[in-house]
């Protein structure tokens, strides 16, 4: 069996000279190397699709304006009223008191508090509770619908139909109300508006009063804590026995700085005494003499033994020139000097010790000065204590003379500034009776089913033309069915089926006939189709033209002068004998069954001169005929005598008489209905065809609408000019070939 060709299934395949797997076929039908898969779409391409749905497109946007009108017919008109008013920075000041609520605007927070509590459940409870009687009714009347006016709840019907809206950058607030009676529409929008005007004044007014209550209380709380503070005070100075903390602070001040003075001067005093025992000290370690210091040899009798001791010593030097030592006028005034020199050294001893006894003296001066001083400053410090205290709660009394005094002014303003009417919002426009209805608007439904039905209706286009599964372009014959395409035949409106079927004779449609045209020159540009002398066409489904494609054929064949049979090998829904007007019978079943010969089976069509098989009279088993052994005697005396030889055959789904058919012929092609048969189907059917050893030439688009080409078949939106350019090359190409 042979193997189909794998160029069948690669997109990716190279068609040199616009051939794909060996096959011409017109370049506008096809793409090589995956351009139309990687082409994006326009909107041309759109427009196309939504042309070839137009009556889906038309059903739905008619549906939707129809839905969109009823719809506002039968709503109930409504009307909407408008009030504003404004919130000031600051209230009107009448006299310039200290607020005890602050109505001052500080930022968007404090805006956007005016406006939630404009939109506060208490607002609308109150501008409920304003709705009494007969209006009452009248608010109620549009939502009972036959309900109990007590089961209505009017606060929750003035939440749903009322709108608080701020406006941008300012400080206005809209108040918004919709209701289908006018009059109560204002009405309402109104009462919202005053009653937020009455709720800041009376939250102002209870603050005020609620701050005077408190502020009483708190002056009597603070004129009682003020007297226990005085009486404090006086009894402190009681205790302590003073009228005055500063000036006794001010007497023990002078009384410390005397005793500074003399501890001053005892410092002194001992400090010379020291200096001079520390000289005594020092000339006594060094062995010095002590008559070298100052305050030891000016002592009287010091002076008086020392100038007694010279003259003793100057007599002695003057009579040791006269006597010798051991005479006795020399030991005699040897030993007065001696004598004198021990008084001199106790004289000076005397002084010594005087100079330490003063020296004791001036320390315990200076330390009983020193001691004074501190038990002064200790007296001093216990004063300045005894005063901090006494200040602090002196101060503590006045600050709580001066709260006191304040709070008698605050009360006193606050019970002023309650009596004025001060609040910080006014009704900037009041809401007026509405003059047409706000709802429903008419343009705004017209427009919006206008755009609505062209929306849906497009959309509902494009996803069925997304969920459509039909085959509809060369590049699904190709890369999905797995087929060359080797033309296509445009779709023929308002003609009769026996000019359809000879319309490559009679040239009536020049579209169809450049389409056959088209198809010889491809069958006769490859060696195979040119030559393949017994053509078997077929189809998916019925209906998709294989007759009327088989007939035209072999016209094409025959006009360009090749002797031509048409064999109808469909005896189970013939239709080629209807088409071309000549007689079913005697034909193929004739020749089979009853041994008839094949001159008394072969008809003549007279206009064109086609020959022309019919199927013969009406055969119990189909499948039975086509693989007898006539038939291929009928197929082989066929060949003799005739060089091209076409077989319209049964759709090869419905049926296997094709496939019968098959190993008998030299090349099937397969006839294709645009946007008629699934993918599926058709890849299923053309499977089985190639899985048999007889070449699959190509496929054959037919009934292609020429309007829709562009989306299918071109790159460059496919024009009706560029397809009859294309089919008038493929004619000069065919008159080359023959």
């Amino acid at each position: 069996m042979r193997e189909p060709d794998k160029r069948l299934n690669d997109p990716e395949a190279p068609y040199p000279y616009g051939y794909n797997s060996g096959y011409p076929y017109p370049r506008g039908y096809a793409y090589r190397n995956g351009e139309e898969r990687g082409r994006q779409r326009g909107f041309q391409d759109y427009l196309l699709i939504i042309r070839e749905r137009v009556w889906w497109v038309l059903a739905i946007f008619l549906l939707v304006l129809l839905s969109t009108t009823l719809t506002v017919l039968y709503q109930t008109p409504l009307y909407k009223s408008v009030g504003t008013v404004e919130v000031k920075r600051e209230a009107n000041t009448v006299v310039k008191f200290e607020e005890v609520e602050s109505q001052e605007l500080r930022g968007m927070e404090d805006f956007n508090t005016e406006v939630k509590i404009l939109e506060s459940l208490s607002i609308i409870e109150q501008v409920a509770a304003r709705f009494k009687g007969d209006e009452r009714g009248r608010f109620l009347k549009p939502y009972l619908k036959g309900k109990d006016p007590a089961e209505v709840s009017l606060p929750l019907i003035l939440y749903r139909n009322r709108r608080i809206i701020p406006q941008r950058l300012s400080r206005i607030i809209a108040i918004e109300y919709i209701h289908p009676d006018p009059e109560i529409a204002a009405k309402t929008t109104n009462l919202f508006m005053d009653e937020y005007i009455g709720f800041n004044q009376r939250k102002q007014l209870e603050a005020s009063l609620k701050a005077v209550e408190d502020l009483q209380i708190r002056a009597d709380q603070q004129r009682r804590k003020l007297e226990e503070m005085e009486f404090k005070l006086q009894e402190y100075r009681e205790e302590h026995e003073t009228v005055s903390f500063d000036e006794r602070s001010a007497i023990e001040n002078e009384k410390l700085s005397i005793l500074n003075l003399k501890s001053t001067e005892a410092e002194t005093a001992l400090y010379e005494v020291q200096f001079q025992w520390d000289l005594i000290r020092t000339y006594r370690e060094k062995g010095r003499n002590l008559m070298e210091l100052s305050f030891i040899s000016d002592g009287p009798l010091v002076q008086h033994l020392n100038a007694d001791f010279s003259t003793r010593k100057v007599e002695v030097a003057s009579l040791s020139k006269r006597y010798r030592d051991k005479h006795p006028t020399m030991i005699s005034l040897l030993r007065s000097l001696q004598e004198v020199e021990d008084e001199l050294l106790t004289a000076i001893q005397a002084e010594v010790d005087k100079v330490y006894s003063d020296l004791l003296r001036a320390k315990a001066r200076y330390e009983e000065a020193q001691a004074a001083v501190n038990q002064q400053e200790n007296l001093l410090m216990n004063i300045d204590r005894l005063s901090v205290d006494y200040e602090t709660m002196q101060r503590e009394a006045e600050v709580n003379t001066v709260i006191y005094q304040r709070l008698v002014e605050r009360m006193r303003e606050t019970n002023i500034s309650s009596s004025l009417d001060n609040p910080n919002v006014r009704a900037l426009d009041r809401a007026v009776m509405a003059e047409k209805p706000y709802w429903p608007n008419f343009f705004l439904f017209f427009n919006a089913g206008i755009f609505g039905g062209v929306v849906l209706s497009v959309g509902v286009a494009l996803i069925i033309a997304h969920l459509d599964d039909r085959v509809k372009s060369a590049s699904e014959i190709e890369q999905v069915v797995g087929l060359p395409l080797l033309g296509a035949i445009s779709e023929l409106k308002n003609l009769p089926s026996m000019e359809k079927a000879k319309v490559a004779a009679s040239g009536s449609e020049s579209d169809a006939f450049d389409g056959f045209l088209s198809l010889y020159s491809s069958l006769m540009l490859n060696s195979q189709g040119k030559n393949a002398q017994c053509l078997l066409v077929t189809s998916t489904i019925p209906g998709e033209g294989k007759s009327f494609l088989s007939s035209n054929l072999a016209l094409t064949f025959s006009s360009h002068g090749e002797n031509t049979l048409l064999i109808d090998c469909d005896l189970r829904l013939s239709n080629l004998p209807r088409l071309l007007g000549i007689e079913k019978a005697p034909g193929v079943a004739d020749y089979c069954f009853e041994k008839a010969d094949f001159d008394q089976v072969v008809r003549r069509e007279e206009q064109t001169g086609l020959h022309l098989i019919p199927t013969g009279k009406r055969a119990g088993n189909p499948s039975q005929i086509l693989s007898s052994e006539r038939f291929g005697q009928l197929l082989q005396e066929a060949r003799e005598r005739y060089p091209r030889i076409i077989l319209d055959t049964p759709p090869i789904s419905a049926v296997s008489d094709s496939l019968i058919i098959l190993p008998l012929v030299d090349g099937v092609l397969y006839t294709i209905k645009f946007n008629a048969v699934k993918r599926k189907i058709m890849v299923a059917n053309v499977r089985r065809l190639l899985e048999a050893d007889v070449p699959v030439l190509g496929a054959v688009l037919n009934q292609l609408k020429l309007s829709l080409s562009g989306y299918h078949y071109s790159h460059q939106n496919y024009k009706y000019r560029h397809y009859r350019y294309r089919q008038a090359s493929n004619r000069e190409l065919a008159e080359k070939l023959n």
